[in-house]
């Protein structure tokens, strides 16, 4: 965490990304059984990481 607080993310943030990975990871196990919650956690996945990749740039 402090590695990311240090390039400028604030701590509550970092905590954010953190439940929404999880919640992401939950939904795409979840998606095994109702595929359109394994879809919309792996596009929900996609835009963390988009949006992670391009605010620590």
């Amino acid at each position: 965490m402090d590695g990311l607080v240090a390039k400028g993310l604030s701590s509550a943030l970092v905590r954010f990304i953190g439940l929404v990975e999880v919640a992401a990871a939950a939904g795409l196990v979840a998606g095994i059984w109702w595929q359109p919650l394994g879809i919309a956690a792996a596009v929900g996945m996609a835009v963390l990481l988009l949006v992670w990749r391009s605010a620590t740039t």
